[in-house]
């Protein structure tokens, strides 16, 4: 079976989270499924993206878990915006500048003694664009994120969040 090179220093990176590679091999394509048994290749170019990229989802679960409006600062273009759907049907955005206020003002799942859960679903890249799927869980419910990117002024900021909320038995 062909690996691709980087596929132990990625594996690293993913923070012990391992990858089984002995599964099959999916045909090469521009979206890298970690939950699958195998990874797709990604061209040249965007092998150096994914570090990057794990490592802002890394920055990302940190400051969830924290709760740290200063962590998730680093991470946001400061014109982003975060998108979820409102209870009847509607769609609510939040600047965020007004999200990180909220954030600030929540009980951290550090704090309340939440087990950290955190996973990276998901890693397209096109270009200089990428999209990241992340699960995590916070008191009481279970959050999945749709982060969107670009690569601006050589590294990778989240432009759009947009999550969906399912609250825990």
């Amino acid at each position: 079976m062909v690996v691709c090179d980087w596929l132990g220093q990625l594996t690293r990176l993913v923070s012990g989270r391992r990858l089984n590679i002995d599964g099959p091999f999916f045909k090469p394509s521009e979206t890298l499924d970690l939950k699958e048994t195998a990874m797709t290749p990604l061209n040249a170019s965007s092998k150096d993206n994914v570090g990057g990229l794990i490592a802002l989802a890394q920055i990302y679960f940190d400051a969830s878990y924290e709760l740290d409006a200063g962590k998730f600062a680093t991470i946001f273009s400061p014109t982003a915006s975060i998108t979820r759907r409102g209870d009847d049907d509607s769609v609510l955005v939040t600047a965020l500048s007004a999200w990180l206020d909220a954030v600030g003002g929540m009980t951290s799942p550090r704090d309340a003694g939440v087990a950290r859960v955190d996973e990276i679903l998901a890693i397209a890249i096109t270009r200089d664009m990428a999209m990241l799927k992340l699960r995590l869980r916070m008191p009481s419910r279970e959050v999945t994120d749709l982060l969107s990117c670009f690569n601006l002024s050589g590294r990778w900021q989240i432009v759009q969040k947009v999550f969906a909320a399912e609250a825990l038995d």
